[in-house]
């Protein structure tokens, strides 16, 4: 098989990120030697970067997708939802040696149009019949890439990035030394767009870079790609869009989201590494905040801001008006609101996001034993009844290291924190240790790997499912 033909070129599967970091190409080369008929879309100068996020457009033939999911899965990639990005499919795996997700956006046709892809250019086929080998990967030849790059940029983002027009120019000076490539190209011209654009006309529109022109002539390749298959174009715009208005519900039926739990004392770096987790958008992220910081709530009941205001305290007492009356309703509020934010936090999972918890119900396990029936009962109120988060990760460092970091509470109290979250990793179901004493970029990365785990293992098991 494919697959197992590729996975002889990376060994260890379940750490494939390792393995790709240090050549992405290896991939596409052995994609290549495995029989896969596939040609890199663009951006061939960027498999040489060395850190950050890395999204590679592929085209691939129909006939071999099935191949390609299962050589992608074999050594380490998850396919993510693209429900509404037809004909796109989205594979990615987290990278910790570089620091990225290494996307792989693939096509096994060319649709264009903004914001859903429906107008499709009848050149997919030609473009795998001309592909070229780079390298030992096959890309788009010189006229195939420089057209389907001007229509992307057109139809799709209506603008030329400075990075791809200069992609742009280094193409035309090549298609203008080879006669092939400039008679397939300027016939590509004729074919698709009649008179409404030449190669020479193109490029003055990439050098002038004038919006309203882009938007002009855009809109009149859409009206000449869409009179070329109406029907076709007309059914798959609809049906690009009603997905997209189904997302939500493909999500509850396909694909649930993840709690994922951050705990440490102050000054562990938990604000900074949600902040991190809240810019990858591969896992949709979204932060509850569970804590009693009325100014750092995320989600929470408008009682609580009142409440706060008439607890003040001025000269040392607290506000005469409705003192008592606060002060019953302040646990019975904290408890309605601890609940639902777990309720928003669960219609967040089966939407399909990754929820990221500053502080969780585990918190209340820092106080001391609940001595009386109560008490107890009052404990279990404040966590009982909220699900366990699927992985917890504690921030882990020493008392002193955490006092210089923020300077406040004492070394000694922080440490007693410490050692009190150390002890609760039997109650605590998927607890994972983090060395905090490490640079925040370092630990920021071992978490974002190991929160991919989840997803290749749920991607894996939807797989396998008969």
């Amino acid at each position: 098989m494919i697959a197992n033909s590729l996975k002889t070129e990376i060994e260890n599967p379940i750490d494939a990120g390792k393995t790709i970091a240090r050549d992405v190409a290896n991939v596409l080369r052995a994609m290549n030697r495995a029989g896969l008929e596939y040609a890199l879309l663009r951006g061939f100068a960027e498999l040489s970067a060395e850190k950050g996020d890395l999204e590679i457009d592929l085209l691939i033939n129909p006939a071999h997708l099935a191949d390609l999911k299962n050589t992608l899965q074999g050594v380490g990639f998850a396919q993510f939802p693209s429900w509404g990005h037809e004909p796109h499919l989205f594979f990615a795996v987290y990278d910790k040696t570089r620091g990225g997700w290494l996307k792989l956006d693939v096509v096994t046709d060319l649709v264009y149009g903004a914001p859903v892809r429906w107008l499709r250019l009848n050149l997919a086929k030609t473009c795998l019949a001309n592909r070229l080998l780079r390298d030992d990967i096959y890309t788009l030849c010189p006229a195939d890439e420089f057209f389907t790059l001007l229509i992307h940029c057109l139809l799709d983002k209506g603008v030329f990035r400075e990075h791809r027009q200069r992609e742009l120019w280094q193409l035309n000076r090549v298609i203008k030394t080879d006669a092939t490539q400039k008679t397939r190209v300027d016939d590509y011209f004729f074919r698709f767009l009649g008179n409404l654009l030449n190669r020479e006309s193109a490029l003055a529109i990439i050098e002038q870079n004038d919006k309203l022109a882009i938007v002009a002539i855009g809109e009149k390749i859409s009206q000449k790609l869409f009179a070329a298959a109406p029907l076709q174009n007309r059914l798959r715009k609809l049906t690009v869009r009603l997905k997209r208005k189904l997302r939500p519900l493909l999500f509850f039926l396909k694909h649930r989201g993840f709690w994922v739990a951050l705990m440490a004392p102050d000054g562990g770096g938990k604000s900074t590494l949600a902040k991190t987790l809240l810019r990858q958008p591969l896992l949709r992220p979204k932060l509850v905040y569970m804590g009693t910081n009325v100014e750092s709530s995320t989600i929470g009941l408008p009682t609580s801001k009142w409440l706060r205001k008439q607890y003040k305290y001025s000269d040392g007492k607290p506000k005469s008006f409705g003192v008592k009356i606060v002060k019953l309703l302040v646990y019975p509020n904290r408890v309605l609101e601890l609940y639902f934010r777990a309720f928003v936090a669960i219609v967040y999972r089966l939407s399909g996001h990754t929820v990221i918890f500053d502080r969780f119900v585990y918190d209340s396990f820092l106080a001391k034993p609940a001595n009386g029936m109560g008490k107890k009962i009052r404990r279990w109120l404040l966590h009982g009844g909220v699900p366990h988060a699927d992985v917890t990760y504690f921030l882990d460092a020493p008392g002193e290291v955490l006092f210089r970091r923020k300077k406040e509470h004492s070394p000694e109290a922080l440490e007693r924190q410490r050692q009190t979250f150390l002890g609760l990793q039997r109650r605590i179901p998927n607890m994972k240790i983090v060395d905090a004493t490490r640079s925040p970029e370092v630990v920021q990365r071992e978490v974002l790997g190991d929160i991919f785990r989840l997803f290749y293992r749920r991607a894996r098991v939807t797989r396998e499912k008969p």
